[in-house]
């Protein structure tokens, strides 16, 4: 470096300085600088500590605040474009819907298959992961015309080619194929997935997963309410809780491969963190909708459905759905959404070595959620 240099960069250091004084004022808060806007993942962090804390569910949550759109997502590489098929609903069908559902929850914790069985009603539409609350929130001037619509359409595509296909059905061309097929499927024979009967009486969307991580952001609050306003209609929400540990395990058995090449004779040996993440990621969630349970302000009731119970009494649990939902259920309905459930619930928690002092700490974080209240590792 040049002499030159050693005079200069102490002068314009110096120049920096006075320019920021004059501009931000004396004193302690002279060199202050503007901190940035907070971003989701800073909000995801704050809520993660308020639900520690145990705070109340929202800080602005009964105010009608308006919202700034989000931002789009980057697409993931390789990941093909969901294109919905294009049908349509009149407006006489539209304006007979009495009942809006969405689920909260968590991942690999059965509400798919909870969803699939209500979409087989006649007069429900239920679509899987079309993602309302977010696709409101990247286009909060789309109307309710439009939503049924799009919830309408991907329930239907669901059908054709995602986790309810018929599994006697032609395949679909490889190129033409945008979701993707579990080995399972929620195809329930002859009844109603992806259409309706005359009319429709109750609609929805199953994102449960992630609905419950939205609602950990404080941004998210706001655009619930905006959202449910809008549709206007009697609201219901569906939480689904299957053994935290089943559901811990299946999601990081998914990490590595999918859960189905996995059984109890594996007895896997996994990465501590991973499981660790998965633990951290469901409690986030457990601790979200318990405050959603707790607090006045959330925009509609709550059913807790056990996914044991599911499994055990498939009927009776439907019938409790439709009475929650306000609508009826026929016995050829319940009949054949009963034939697909498996009577005994996977316990994939026996798939993996988990280590003691992490099934302890899942055991402590499950007491203080009353939801969680009689689970154990040995438990159903």
């Amino acid at each position: 470096m040049s002499r030159s240099a050693y005079v200069l960069v102490p002068a314009m250091v110096a120049l920096v300085t006075t320019i920021a004084v004059q501009k931000c004022g004396s004193g302690n808060n002279a060199l202050r600088l503007k901190r940035p806007q907070p971003s989701g993942r800073n909000e995801w962090r704050a809520a993660r500590s308020d639900n520690r804390a145990g705070k109340p569910f929202s800080r602005n949550y009964s105010k009608s605040t308006t919202f700034k759109p989000l931002s789009p997502r980057k697409k993931t590489k390789g990941a093909k474009r969901v294109i919905l098929p294009n049908i349509t609903l009149s407006a006489e069908v539209v304006n007979g819907i009495q009942t809006f559902v969405f689920f909260i929850g968590y991942a690999r914790s059965t509400h798919t298959l909870v969803a699939s069985l209500l979409d087989a009603h006649p007069h429900m539409i239920v679509s899987n992961e079309y993602n309302l609350l977010m696709n409101y929130g990247l286009h909060p001037s789309m109307e309710r015309h439009e939503m049924f619509e799009n919830m309408y359409r991907r329930s239907r595509l669901d059908v054709e080619q995602g986790k309810r296909y018929n599994p006697s059905a032609p395949p679909v061309p490889a190129e033409l194929q945008m979701l993707a097929r579990d080995s399972y499927s929620y195809y329930v024979p002859g009844q109603w997935q992806g259409k309706f009967r005359d009319y429709i009486q109750v609609i929805g969307d199953k994102k449960g997963g992630s609905t419950s991580s939205y609602l950990a952001q404080q941004h998210f609050h706001p655009i619930l309410r905006s959202l449910v306003e809008k549709i206007g209609l009697r609201t219901r929400v569906v939480h689904v809780i299957r053994n935290p540990y089943d559901a811990i395990t299946t999601a990081t058995l998914r990490t590595m491969g999918g859960r189905f090449k996995f059984n109890e004779s594996s007895q896997l040996v996994v990465d501590e963190k991973r499981l660790q993440n998965n633990i951290k990621t469901f409690f986030t969630a457990a601790n979200t909708n318990s405050r959603a349970h707790r607090d006045d302000t959330f925009p509609a009731p709550i059913l807790d459905i056990h996914s044991y119970d599911l499994n055990r009494q498939p009927r009776e649990t439907l019938l409790k759905l439709c009475r929650f939902l306000e609508i009826e259920c026929g016995e050829p309905y319940l009949k054949s959404c009963a034939g697909i459930v498996r009577q005994k619930p996977s316990r994939t928690r026996r798939f993996i070595v988990w280590p003691q002092h992490l099934k302890d700490q899942v055991w402590t974080m499950m007491q203080d959620i009353p939801f969680l209240a009689g689970y154990s590792f040995e438990s159903k």
